[in-house]
């Protein structure tokens, strides 16, 4: 039997423990640009991902991945954004799938995601700033 591995289980966790505060400002966002402005659930959620693709990288490389390798913080922000936009754009699919198909509540789907893609998201970039 495998032993845990308990260096890579503490910096997952603090991986999902650092991406929170984006999180919580995503969701509020994305509550508040729906339900007191004319923009779409649609283009609101893709708003929200792309500012949230943006914090979480400047979050990651500063608690995170903080002694990461000596890659050009530039490098590590062009895989990072294009590894995980391409995560984002299979989310906001999931997501526009979900919400037109059934009568759920967006802010659920929304949430419902994080956990569906958060550990995706977390080898990506574990390649990319290790």
């Amino acid at each position: 039997m495998k032993s845990i591995n308990y260096s890579e289980l503490k910096k997952t966790i603090l991986f999902f423990l650092v991406g929170f505060p984006s999180y919580v400002l995503a969701v509020v966002l994305n509550y508040y640009i729906v339900e007191f402005t004319n923009i779409s659930i649609l283009i609101s959620y893709l708003l929200v991902l792309i500012l949230q693709v943006i914090m979480n990288f400047f979050l990651n490389l500063n608690y995170v991945f903080k002694s990461s390798s000596s890659k050009n913080t530039l490098l590590k922000f062009k895989h990072f954004s294009f590894s995980i936009i391409a995560v984002r754009i299979l989310d906001w699919s999931l997501f526009a799938l979900i919400i037109s198909l059934f009568d759920i509540w967006y802010i659920f789907v929304q949430t419902s995601n994080i956990l569906v893609f958060g550990l995706m998201k977390y080898v990506l970039s574990k390649k990319i700033f290790e």
